[in-house]
């Protein structure tokens, strides 16, 4: 039996916090059998080559947000409204990144990938609040 590759997630957000962290947010597949998540992360260098690249694996869709109701910067997440809330820590000061999202079955492989975001963390010593 041939199973289905999961959807790629969807609707994936990036908020810059400050100089070196950052949160990626996105809603829970719709796919059934979704085990975990991969996460790509780069700098956007423009097309001069692949300074920095990254794969975060097995992100646990239990990292999703649902019990209670909980903010993050503006905007509210519910029981009605769960997201799946990862934090990207290491990250450079005034860096331009791209990242995407995968959803990971561990009996039909990788989905592909979510849409691209691109975000700029803060200059060292700046918060930003989005």
């Amino acid at each position: 039996m041939v199973e289905e590759l999961p959807a790629p997630p969807s609707s994936l957000d990036a908020r810059p916090i400050g100089s070196t962290y950052a949160v990626l947010r996105w809603p829970p597949s719709i796919s059934s059998g979704v085990d975990s998540y991969t996460v790509s992360l780069q700098i956007d260098d423009g097309g001069l080559g692949e300074l920095s690249r990254r794969q975060i694996t097995n992100i646990d869709p239990s990292e999703m947000k649902s019990e209670d109701s909980f903010n993050i910067l503006d905007t509210k997440y519910s029981q009605e409204n769960p997201m799946i809330v990862y934090n990207l820590t290491g990250l450079s000061p005034f860096t331009l990144y791209s990242a995407q999202v995968h959803a990971v079955s561990r009996v039909a492989g990788l989905s592909l990938p979510s849409d691209l975001v691109k975000f700029r963390t803060a200059e060292l010593g700046k918060l930003t609040f989005v």
